[in-house]
């Protein structure tokens, strides 16, 4: 399943089951992003909340960073950076440096 597909699945799902208040979803390219509203105020079980969404994050395999905020948790994904062969120094390199 694409980010995007899961994204839009995410919503869906989760504005079905009125466990938030509502969620918000960016998808435009290389600034996809979810932010959820909520009304709870117990610190932990925000955290576990933020847990429990970013598991299922985690198993799409995209990187994310999350942030959590009174009311609001967001969770922003990207692409790591390729690391491109003329990028890695040749031993050579090292040798001249020493």
């Amino acid at each position: 399943m694409t980010l995007h597909d899961l994204l839009i699945n995410f919503k869906k799902m989760y504005l079905a089951t009125q466990l938030v208040r509502n969620i918000e979803i960016c998808l435009e390219p290389e600034r996809e992003s979810v932010t959820i509203f909520h009304d709870f105020k117990d610190e932990k079980f925000i955290s576990n909340l933020v847990e429990y969404f970013s598991h299922m994050f985690r198993e799409s395999g995209t990187p994310f960073e999350t942030s959590s905020y009174a009311s609001m948790i967001e969770f922003r994904f990207y692409q790591e950076p390729k690391l491109e062969i003329s990028d890695v120094p040749r031993i050579e390199e090292f040798e001249e440096l020493e």
